[in-house]
Formats: structure tokens, C-alpha cells, sequence
């Protein structure tokens, strides 16, 4: 006979294994996009539905940033995820990429955003 309460995590318990703050266990919880119970004042979620569960958009908790969690192999909780690697590349690339086309292309970003701006004020002198 398998257990249900063996199944289960705490919120405190998910934010640590996801590497994500803890209200935002929560938070999913209450919005429905990770199936979990609110028993009393503690949050409840199957170990299953919490591997299912990508927290996109979070920052990292604080407590874990710069620990072994935020350099963990992909697959393990806290590891960056795929899409993450290539926007990274993406930066990279463009950071390396040519001085020219940059300089250009600043120079007309900041001529867009300051054209249409309701004050008088320049947004990058």
C-alpha cells in the first residue's frame, strides 16, 4: 500500500527543492498552476506535480544564490534552464559582436524613447 503523506512537501520544503522563495510556492498554489491544498496554515504539494512545476519568471531566493544549488547540473533543482542558456549565448554573442552596429543601434534607441516623451526632460542626456 503506498502512502500519501510520503508524497507530499511542505511549501518551505518545494521553495528549497525548486530554489525559488517560498511565497512563491504559495502564491502558484493559490493561482492554480501548481496543484497543491492549503491544510490549516501549511501548503501541501505532491513531490510530482512539484517536479512538473517550471517557476518561470521567479527570481532565485535569496538564500540560495551563490550557494552549489545555483550551479547545479542541468535536470537538479536550481539548475538554469535550457532557454536560459541560450538567451545568455544570445547576450554573449551580441556583447561580442560589432562595436559599430551597437554604437548604432543605441543611437536610435535613444532617439526613440526620447521622441515621444510627455516631459521635457531627456531620459539618457
Amino acid at each position: 500500500m503506498v502512502r500519501l503523506i510520503d508524497d507530499l512537501v511542505t511549501a518551505p520544503e518545494a521553495a528549497r527543492l525548486k530554489g525559488v522563495a517560498e511565497s512563491s510556492v504559495r502564491r502558484a498554489i493559490q493561482e492554480g498552476r501548481l496543484p497543491g491544498l492549503r491544510k490549516g496554515r501549511q501548503y501541501l504539494v505532491r513531490r510530482g506535480d512539484l517536479d512538473v512545476w517550471r517557476p518561470v519568471g521567479h527570481r532565485p531566493c535569496r538564500n540560495i544564490i551563490g550557494s552549489s544549488a545555483s550551479r547545479a547540473p542541468s535536470g537538479a533543482p536550481g539548475a538554469l534552464e535550457p532557454a536560459n542558456d541560450a538567451a545568455i549565448q544570445l547576450l554573449r554573442s551580441w556583447r561580442a559582436g560589432d562595436k559599430h552596429e551597437q554604437t548604432e543601434t543605441w543611437d536610435y534607441l535613444r532617439k526613440a524613447l526620447d521622441e515621444d516623451r510627455l516631459s521635457d526632460r531627456k531620459l539618457f542626456p
